[in-house]
């Protein structure tokens, strides 16, 4: 048998009524809005958020909630200037000297980042959780996904715990999406992952 891989990448669950990861950084925005912090915290938080969403945006067109948490972890482990990579250190040298052991952030960004961060699985987790009644289309969608691969490269047939029948075979899945599509269609003889596992 010819090994496959299956890659499933962002799009392929907005069928399914989820948000794509640019509007994700908007919704996000918006969940920021609405949570209770000091006042103290908040603004800051609010303009490190939309500082970094604005620059990504300005640079590369457009804005993703993955491009911009990128950014958001490196502030919360407040990693030393030099950590960026040769060519930041170049362009940043030309602009500010003296960078070496510098770290990029201050300590109250770096706990807003901390907090961002936290607040950050809770709203994926809301965001990104399929309703129920999408679970027909979810099962036909893919239940024909994968009986075509299955006749091409003779996957076995499974029954699973649920008592649905499955095309199952040697083939890894590798997926992008924050989201549990995969894992539900999979339910019946593949583990959730651990990003829905309450514990």
């Amino acid at each position: 048998m010819t090994d496959i891989l299956l890659f499933i990448g962002s799009g392929a669950s907005v069928p399914f009524g989820l948000p794509t990861m640019k509007k994700l950084v908007d919704l996000f925005q918006n969940y920021l809005s609405s949570q209770s912090f000091s006042y103290e915290e908040y603004p800051l938080m609010k303009s490190i958020f939309s500082n970094i969403k604005e620059i990504i945006g300005d640079t590369y067109g457009y804005a993703d909630l993955e491009s911009v948490f990128t950014v958001i972890e490196s502030l919360s482990r407040n990693v030393e200037y030099k950590e960026l990579g040769f060519t930041s250190i170049y362009v940043l040298s030309n602009y500010q000297k003296d960078i070496k052991n510098k770290l990029i952030a201050s300590s109250d960004e770096q706990k807003a980042a901390i907090k961002l961060l936290q607040l950050y699985k809770d709203f994926v987790r809301s965001a990104c959780k399929e309703e129920d009644t999408i679970e027909d289309r979810i099962t036909d969608c893919y239940k024909e996904l994968f009986d075509m691969l299955g006749d091409k490269y003779k996957f076995d047939i499974m029954t699973g715990d649920d008592g649905l029948k499955y095309r199952y075979g040697p083939c890894p899945i590798y997926t992008t999406n924050y989201d549990s599509v995969m894992e539900r269609y999979w339910q019946g003889i593949s583990p959730i992952n651990d990003l829905w596992k309450d514990d």
